[in-house]
């Protein structure tokens, strides 16, 4: 879960409240920005069940806090995911889309759009698949080439 905070920036007590809150949440990771003029965290947190939210959301109350809940996924949770979204499209759904492309589009417009997308299906699917990871060698490669030192 993604919970997004905004709080006035005349809270005093803020820091402690907020570290006594985080060390009850254990959020996986805890971001910390402005927004808008105001003071701003982005929370990542495992939510078990949404019986959960009024027990993490009341205590921001308490320090008026505009609190927002956004379902948000992991590499691991979007790859469990990738079969339910495959069977949620189905071919009568696939023939709307492309009766909607064609009105929009146009028939001469229809092959590159058709390509675009399947090239951009291709490439979610390897990249879920095998995430890419950034080697040694292609950091070497790189600062072999003329100009790219990786040192400054």
């Amino acid at each position: 879960m993604f919970l997004a905070l905004r709080c006035p920036s005349s809270q005093r007590a803020l820091p402690k409240t907020i570290d006594s809150i985080l060390n009850e949440l254990k959020p996986e990771a805890a971001y910390f920005a402005e927004e808008n003029g105001k003071r701003t965290w982005f929370i990542f947190f495992d939510l078990k069940d949404t019986s959960q939210i009024p027990a993490v959301a009341e205590p921001w109350f308490l320090v008026n806090a505009q609190v927002e809940f956004h379902p948000a996924m992991n590499l691991e949770d979007l790859k469990k995911a990738t079969p339910g979204i495959e069977k949620a499209v189905k071919p009568m759904h696939l023939l709307v889309i492309l009766f909607i492309a064609l009105l929009v589009f146009g028939p001469k417009k229809i092959p590159e759009l058709g390509k675009a997308i399947g090239e951009g299906i291709r490439a979610l699917r390897e990249g879920l698949k095998e995430p890419r990871k950034s080697t040694s060698a292609e950091t070497q490669a790189k600062s072999a080439e003329p100009g790219g030192s990786t040192q400054k």
